[in-house]
C-alpha cells in the first residue's frame, strides 16, 4: 500500500486535514529540506503508520495541500522542496511552527 491508496471518506474534517498537513511541513523541516530535496514517498508512508484512521485519511488528503500550493513538486516516488516551499516553511512563522 502506498499513500493515496487509502479510500477516502467524506467526513474528515477540515481542520483534521490542515493539522496533518502542518504535520507533513513539521516533516519537511525535520529534514532541514533545502530547495530541490526530495522527501521520499516511502518516508512519508512510513511516518503515518502510527496515526489513527482518521488521522491516516486525513494526511492522504492533506498530502495534496502542500503540491498544489507549490511547496513541493510532485515526482513519481519523491515529493521535491520548492523555492516557494522554502520561503513558506522558513520564512512564514505562521508555517514555521514558531506562532502555533
Amino acid at each position: 500500500m502506498t499513500i493515496g491508496d487509502r479510500s477516502e471518506s467524506p467526513d474528515v474534517p477540515a481542520s483534521l486535514v490542515h493539522e496533518m498537513r502542518r504535520y507533513i511541513l513539521s516533516i519537511a523541516r525535520e529534514f532541514h529540506l533545502a530547495v530541490g530535496h526530495g522527501l521520499s514517498r516511502k518516508v512519508l508512508f512510513l511516518r503515518s503508520l502510527h496515526l489513527k484512521p482518521k488521522q491516516r485519511e486525513a494526511y492522504d488528503r492533506a498530502l495534496k495541500s502542500p503540491v498544489s500550493e507549490g511547496i513541493f513538486d510532485e515526482g513519481e516516488s519523491t515529493f521535491f522542496f520548492t523555492e516557494h516551499g522554502h520561503n513558506v516553511l522558513y520564512r512564514d512563522p505562521q508555517e514555521s511552527g514558531k506562532n502555533s
